[in-house]
């Protein structure tokens, strides 16, 4: 009987380090998880790939900034440099270290240089661009791959309409000059009822076509969707 005692609770403390262990495994996993995986958590399967393609094989120290996650905070001066701790994506392969100090300007990425510092593309094809004043719409911004910045780097702002349907100023103005007294200028631009009114007045017996051709030329007719020239 006390053998059995014996033998019950050496199982029992067996029991309790064996869990005692699993717990301790199972937690250092979570935790290893946490710190590799949530540099990608925010991340599109479509942005993991395009960052492969990107910064795999390279110095670590020279990737572009897209490639990093960085420990960044606002407690700086606006426009000032600073430096923030950056760790390559964990799903990179590089050459070198993967934790570094970078050089960072103190500002928002929503706040950097249209056209130097990010790209915006606009998805609303329904406005006119021939409005004054001109109509904003929201637009999706990526932030370029060199730049170092706080915050997003995909962002959403209100810009100018612009879009075009790829119809050519340069197209429409030799249409105009040429075969204009058929209103061959105004189909093309989508202006049918107009183009009908010159192909049955002949083009206004020469003086529709004439002032088409100063109107078109100066930018003044746009296309009928209220799009840019390409």
């Amino acid at each position: 009987m006390k053998g059995f005692v014996q033998i019950l609770t050496l199982g029992t403390i067996l029991t309790w380090s064996f869990t005692a262990l699993l717990s301790s495994v199972n937690a250092n996993n979570e935790a290893s998880s946490k710190i590799n995986g949530s540099v990608t958590s925010n991340l599109s399967n479509e942005t993991i790939a395009r960052l492969k393609r990107l910064c795999d094989n390279s110095n670590c120290n020279a990737l572009s900034a897209s490639c990093y996650k960085c420990d960044t905070n606002d407690n700086c001066r606006y426009g000032e440099t600073t430096l923030f701790h950056c760790k390559v994506y964990n799903f990179l392969t590089c050459i070198g270290k993967q934790n570094m100090t970078k050089e960072f300007q103190c500002k928002y990425c929503f706040l950097t240089k249209p056209g130097e510092e990010h790209d915006c593309k606009q998805s609303n094809t329904s406005c006119n661009v021939a409005t004054t004043p001109r109509v904003k719409v929201k637009a999706t911004c990526e932030t370029k791959e060199n730049v170092f910045c706080l915050g997003h780097r995909t962002f959403t702002k209100m810009v100018p309409c612009n879009w075009t349907s790829g119809r050519s100023r340069i197209v429409a103005f030799i249409l105009s000059v040429t075969l204009g007294g058929l209103g061959i200028d105004r189909f093309y631009l989508g202006h049918w009822q107009e183009g009908l009114g010159k192909l049955f007045s002949f083009g206004g017996l020469g003086v529709w076509t004439l002032i088409d051709v100063v109107l078109i030329g100066t930018g003044f007719i746009v296309p009928s969707d209220g799009s840019l020239y390409i």
